[in-house]
């Protein structure tokens, strides 16, 4: 991850409702959820669908 988690709460503070502590960043945007951790590492909460949180990762966090 080229970003710091503080950079990212920056780019992504327009898009949802951003909650940083230590080593992760959430981001709500209902109906899902993007947990980032500081290793770039992410949980996507509101699909089952691989597909979708791919896309998603990709369209908020980057590669």
């Amino acid at each position: 991850m080229t970003l710091t988690l503080k950079e990212l709460a920056k780019k992504l503070s327009d898009v949802g409702t951003i909650k940083t502590h230590p080593t992760v960043l959430s981001l709500s945007m209902p109906p899902y959820e993007i947990n980032v951790f500081s290793n770039g590492r992410a949980i996507i909460i509101g699909t089952k669908d691989k597909n979708i949180a791919k896309s998603l990762y990709t369209q908020y966090i980057g590669n």
